[in-house]
């Protein structure tokens, strides 16, 4: 596997699925404006089937979201942070880690991503 890094708006990356981290509030998740700005293009579809899911943005959980085309990448994976005040490298290789795992095995062999906020 090849890892590149770019600069750019990751709600415009052309790819197979796209890492949008999420953190967790109360077991709740905390929506990035990344991610408002997806579900906004999604006419709220990815906060619904987040709820429907349980997602809550728990460390390392993720959620496969197909966009049907309403945004460049093919698929939207939420990828958990867990609670903001333990936020540290080590999550963030966990949630990175879980989220190419969620993706390849959903057949994406281009994933872009967004570092957390």
């Amino acid at each position: 596997m090849q890892v590149t890094f770019e600069t750019g708006d990751p709600a415009k990356a052309k790819a197979d699925a796209l890492v949008v981290p999420v953190g967790c509030e109360d077991d709740v998740p905390a929506w990035s404006p990344l991610a408002r700005d997806l579900d906004e293009a999604l006419s709220g579809e990815l906060s619904s089937l987040a709820a429907d899911a349980r997602f809550s943005g728990k460390r390392a959980t993720t959620l496969l979201v197909p966009t049907l085309g309403r945004v460049p990448s093919r698929r939207i994976i939420l990828a958990g942070l867990g609670q903001a005040d333990r936020i540290g490298e080590a999550t963030v290789a966990r949630m990175a880690g879980a989220a190419v795992r969620a993706g390849r095995d959903a057949g994406a062999r281009d994933i872009a991503g967004a570092l957390p906020d």
